[in-house]
């Protein structure tokens, strides 16, 4: 992960007793007294299992990351805990020892990162513009480099730990108290460290039967030495102080650092919509990898991925799915680009049940997400008649079109008499460029009988109309909803409902709730254009790793999804200025100048209030055209800088002024400074 806070020590000092050199505003506090503690615990199900080194910091969830509540159960050792745990049906019980020598915490008015600044800025500046894909993508990449939260306080020392994944049957059969399964798990941790404890803490047949309900145990270690095949307490405890880490963590959501003093330059409204996009883009995180559903493992419910509780109890409810279509609308048809043509690369699917845009009888169609599908523009150069001999380029006369996709789903209407063998079977879906794989087949790829039918850009729900030979890998289905539409199945004592009641009642979101019907867990398909479209399922694969999902969660492709704002102008109108100019410098009645400015940072009285003055200047006497600045470099979607690649002849872009206050170091073969060469007229005499 990248560095949050700014690492300086020019300001550095010593620990209070001499052993280390803190960075400036970090505080350390050294632990007088030996704290050293053991405890035992007993965990039925691995949901109540809890990180080691970052309890402090998950359970501190407030606000807005309250309603989620997940992130200690994405950790390597939870999901490694979970799996064993699930597999086999056992229960856990760990052991701990914990020796603190240390507390360091952050002065609360730290500073960021010199990189973190510029990535917030950038975000910024998207913002700005009105450009909410590109700030969506920038804030995405942001908590993948950075994290979901900063650290401003942990507790150093070591931990020793034993877990124990233990038969729940010959638990609950035990004639022994909760109390004397811990005092016998404490009492083997301290024999597995060679210490002796005192006669009579635990019984002899005790410490048998809870040996013996044991199936796998996990020792590890947090700091300290490494572990050998016979380890010593005293061995560790020896060697400690030279090999410290942090056994526990707090802290706050990244969003909450954004402030006045750390983003100088930067305006209280571009700060609020700033936090809210750095916020939006954690809960998106979070909410791609939230698996709303039955937790019991008694129900018949039980989905082992889920993280977060649902309903255990089954509707009986007819579930029928009749698959999907995606309709293509093109908005500009005038302009003959054919984006919504017959073809796989509109866009369009049909139903793969009747051939057509719509659902079978007793099938109600469903709208899931409406979405912008492809853009094109054509320009064509125009020409006018300036100083009485010469003909100019008049700029470009453009025309443009965007298509939009409408993905629908086919629900068996309640009540209905469905014919046998109607409907199809889902299989899962994936993503075409992997950023999420099939959990059927573990790739980007359908099972067996099943095929892709694809919906939005890039999604592909695997699909069979051979509701025999798919049903080896088929998954039970409870509908979609997404962030704009809600599911009719999990409508509570729904009628039969037909699309244009929805169409000609009320058209609001509270028409279908969005929810999964009761004994479904809801997942996360995929998110689109900040939009997170979620399908129901039941009846999960083997309880495996769970397959974290991690950002960016927008297209890179953010140009061919929103209209540019900015405006494009030709090389003939830049070169017509230099011909008039030169025309009235030969007769005498007025001339050029040609000014070097300098691109630099800061207020407007800079460099940037100079280019904005001449470009006001030129506005006024040859349009608007005239005052557009061509640097030669296309801008990094990441930091917003200019990226070093030379661009295309014809494909340059207007000069980005430094109204965000970003810092960018200049292309190679340039000076350290952006030259920006501009031609200003001067009044005939």
């Amino acid at each position: 992960m990248g560095l949050v806070a700014s690492e300086s020590f020019q300001h550095g000092k010593l620990s209070s007793d001499g052993k280390y050199l803190l960075p400036s505003g970090v505080i350390l506090y050294v632990r007088k007294e030996s704290n050293l503690e053991i405890h035992s615990e007993i965990m039925e199900h691995c949901n109540n299992y809890t990180d080691s080194v970052s309890g402090s910091i998950n359970a501190a969830s407030t606000g807005f990351l309250k309603a989620i509540a997940i992130a200690g159960r994405l950790s390597d050792e939870y999901q490694h805990v979970r799996s064993i745990s699930l597999r086999d049906k056992l229960q856990i019980g760990r052991t701990q020892l914990l020796y603190r020598t240390y507390s360091a915490n952050m002065q609360p008015d730290f500073k960021l990162s010199e990189s973190l600044i510029v990535r917030l800025k950038a975000v910024a500046g998207a913002l700005a513009k009105k450009r909410t894909s590109l700030a969506r993508y920038r804030a995405d990449l942001i908590v993948r480099d950075y994290g979901t939260h900063v650290v401003t306080s942990v507790e150093a020392g070591g931990i020793l730990q034993k877990v124990d994944f233990f038969q729940s049957d010959s638990v609950a059969n035990s004639s022994s108290l909760r109390n004397k399964l811990s005092a016998s798990m404490s009492a083997l941790f301290h024999s597995l460290l060679g210490v002796s404890i005192g006669a009579g803490s635990v019984s002899k047949e005790d410490l048998q039967a809870y040996e013996k309900s044991v199936r796998d145990t996990i020792v590890k270690s947090y700091g300290g030495p490494n572990l050998g095949p016979q380890p010593k307490l005293s061995d560790w405890l020896r060697t400690l102080n030279e090999n410290l880490v942090a056994i526990d963590r707090n802290g706050e959501p990244l969003c909450d650092v954004i402030s006045e003093a750390n983003l100088p330059g930067v305006n209280a409204l571009q700060l609020l919509d700033l936090r809210k996009a750095i916020q939006s883009a954690i809960e998106r995180y979070y909410k791609a990898n939230t698996i709303v559903g039955c937790m019991d493992p008694g129900s018949s419910s039980f989905d082992p991925l889920a993280n977060f509780p649902g309903d255990c109890e089954h509707q009986a409810k007819n579930y029928s799915f009749a698959g999907v279509y995606q309709m293509c609308n093109d908005n500009n048809p005038d302009a003959k680009f054919n984006l919504c043509a017959d073809n796989s690369d509109s866009g369009a699917v049909k139903n793969p049940i009747t051939g057509q845009f719509n659902c079978p009888s007793e099938y109600e169609s469903v709208p899931l997400f409406k979405i912008t599908g492809k853009k094109k523009r054509r320009c064509q150069k125009k020409t006018k008649r300036c100083w009485l001999i010469f003909h100019c380029n008049d700029g470009q006369e453009c025309v443009e079109s965007t298509s939009t996709l409408e993905a629908f789903w086919c629900a068996a209407e309640l009540e209905e008499q469905l014919p046998a063998h109607s409907g199809m079977v889902y299989g899962g879906a994936y993503a075409a460029d992997g950023r999420f794989v099939n959990e059927i087949t573990k790739t980007a790829s359908c099972s067996e009988f099943f095929r892709p039918y694809q919906i939005g850009r890039d999604i592909f729900l695997c699909l069979s109309l051979d509701l025999d030979l798919a049903s080896e890998h088929r998954i039970p289905l409870g509908g979609f909803f997404s962030c704009s539409e809600g599911n009719p199945l999990a409508e509570p004592g729904r009628e039969p409902v037909a699309l244009a009641r929805k169409a000609v009642a009320n058209e609001n979101d509270e028409d279908y709730p969005k929810r999964c019907p009761k004994g479904f867990s809801q997942v996360t398909l995929d998110t689109i254009d900040g939009c997170a479209v979620l399908q129901c399922v039941k009846s999960r694969p083997d309880p495996g790793r769970f397959p974290i999902r991690r950002p960016p969660f927008e297209d890179a492709e953010f140009e061919t999804l929103e209209p540019s704002t900015e405006t494009d102008q030709s090389e003939a109108s830049r070169m017509a200025l230099g011909v008039v100019g030169g025309v009235l410098g030969a007769v005498g009645v007025g001339g050029t100048a040609a000014y070097l400015v300098r691109r630099r940072g800061g207020d407007g009285s800079g460099a940037g209030g100079v280019v904005r003055r001449v470009r006001s200047q030129l506005a006024r006497r040859f349009g608007s055209r005239g005052a557009e600045v061509h640097p030669g470099h296309d801008e990094d979607p990441e930091t917003g800088c200019p990226s070093s690649e030379e661009p295309n002849e014809g494909d340059r872009q207007p000069l980005l002024l430094p109204d965000d206050g970003a810092r960018c170091d200049a292309p190679p073969g340039q000076d350290a400074t952006l030259q920006v060469r501009l031609m200003q007229a001067i009044r005939p005499r």
